[in-house]
């Protein structure tokens, strides 16, 4: 009699797949350090994710009532108070009638939680909220403006925005706890709100209370009054003497529309000073450089996607027109770039990342320095290396499902780096008197 377990095979182990195996979906060639790092000194402090200034009040604000609660206190053992009075003031904009809103950290998920009838917490919250949320985006610049200190206590400039918030809003006593006053009564109601949200974890303010009423409407991040507006500006005024400059160059541009921040550099660049436009050069010749390199990729993408699952040869590629003037140009572009980061900061290195991008290639053996480029930048992501994005086929390649691009790049345009220009301009027209 033959045994029913004949030829049956007993699950095991597979081998351990490494974490090299992640994905690594951002920066693919590696392009996005030096641009941060010219960002840094042309505009210190701003990010380019800052698109809504009156948020620093509500972290002043804040600032008032998370220091009379214990910041060890949370049930869940992670959430901070200020992530706590994050997730009063989101919920209280959600709740608003202002359904225009938008550009606050964290707005959507939390209209999205407010959808299904939850409230926020660590579990439905951003991931990461002390760097994602509005409090973690904004930080630096409410630091370097006083308002707050690195480990969100009060900064010197805190009681001088909050009175100016107060007396706008009509909320005198709120600062001081003044019993038997409007602010002081929005205060105690916060301060209760916040005790409540900690101890339990989640959200803990009547959805349609008082509390969410004033918040919503004296913290709308397009009602800042002149006083408010005033403290920022003055704050902003004694920074770092570049960006001083620059922001005083941008004011006249503050009524215009939408400018890409490369056609901004092209208009004001002339009339720099030589340490402004040193910078400025350097922005224009990097990026220049950068785009291009990031066209050749995001080609090499679109061409796999394009005749998927037939393996890319780069063979084929010597009379694509990307490349071909690529393969013309980018040496030039290499040696700009470094003649113009040179004199700024010897830690760029850019010669020694992008070396092999300063020899002639033919537009095929362009290719292959590409995506080579690639899978070393990708290696080295921590915290154990990414993937690249294309796999080995045959005697070709072929791009990873869901890195194919659909629509061809072009090596002419805009910046692909947000330099934080535009994130200044915002802040000028913002705070602007």
């Amino acid at each position: 009699m033959t045994s029913p377990l004949a030829g049956f095979t007993l699950p095991h182990l597979s081998e351990f797949d490494p974490p090299v195996a992640g994905e690594g979906s951002l920066d693919p060639m590696g392009v996005g350090t030096i641009s941060e790092q010219l960002s840094n000194q042309l505009v210190p402090d701003l990010r380019a994710r800052m698109a809504r200034f009156r948020l620093l009040t509500a972290i002043a604000v804040g600032g008032v009532i998370c220091d009379s609660v214990d910041a060890e206190s949370s049930k869940d053992g992670v959430t901070t108070p200020q992530i706590a009075f994050e997730w009063i003031i989101l919920e209280a904009f959600a709740r608003s009638s202002n359904t225009s809103l938008r550009g606050v950290p964290g707005l959507l998920k939390a209209r999205a939680v407010i959808g299904r009838r939850d409230r926020l917490s660590a579990n439905s919250y951003l991931k990461g909220p002390a760097v994602f949320g509005f409090h973690g985006v904004y930080k630096p610049l409410a630091i370097a403006l006083g308002i707050v200190t690195p480990n969100f206590g009060a900064g010197e400039r805190q009681g001088e925005l909050v009175r100016a918030w107060e007396q706008e809003s009509s909320l005198t006593g709120f600062i001081d706890g003044t019993p038997g006053t409007d602010g002081g009564q929005l205060r105690d109601d916060l301060r209760l709100a916040l005790r409540r949200t900690l101890d339990k974890g989640r959200c803990d303010v009547a959805p349609t209370g008082r509390a969410v009423h004033k918040l919503a409407q004296n913290l709308d991040p397009d009602g800042a009054g002149k006083l408010e507006r005033q403290v920022l500006r003055t704050a902003f005024e004694g920074g770092p003497e570049l960006r001083s400059e620059l922001a005083l160059l941008l004011i006249p541009t503050l009524d215009v529309g939408n400018l890409s921040e490369s056609d901004v550099v092209a208009d004001l660049i002339g009339s720099a000073s030589p340490r402004l436009r040193e910078v400025l050069d350097a922005v224009v010749a990097y990026e220049a450089f950068a785009r291009t390199l990031d066209a050749c990729f995001r080609t090499l993408c679109y061409l796999s996607n394009a005749i998927q699952p037939t393996p890319l040869k780069f063979d084929s590629l010597s009379s694509d027109q990307t490349f071909v003037d690529a393969a013309n140009t980018l040496p030039a572009m290499h040696r700009r770039a470094v003649r113009a980061l040179a004199p700024l900061e010897p830690t760029f290195k850019f010669d020694v990342r992008f070396a092999d991008f300063a020899e002639t290639h033919t537009p095929a053996a362009l290719a292959e320095v590409v995506r080579s480029h690639h899978e070393t930048i990708q290696k080295s992501k921590p915290p154990l290396g990414k993937r690249s994005w294309f796999e080995p086929y045959q005697d070709g390649w072929l791009v990873r499902p869901g890195y194919g691009v659909t629509v061809r790049p072009t090596i002419d345009g805009p910046f692909i780096h947000p330099i934080r220009v535009n994130a200044l301009r915002r802040f000028l027209r913002d705070s602007g008197l």
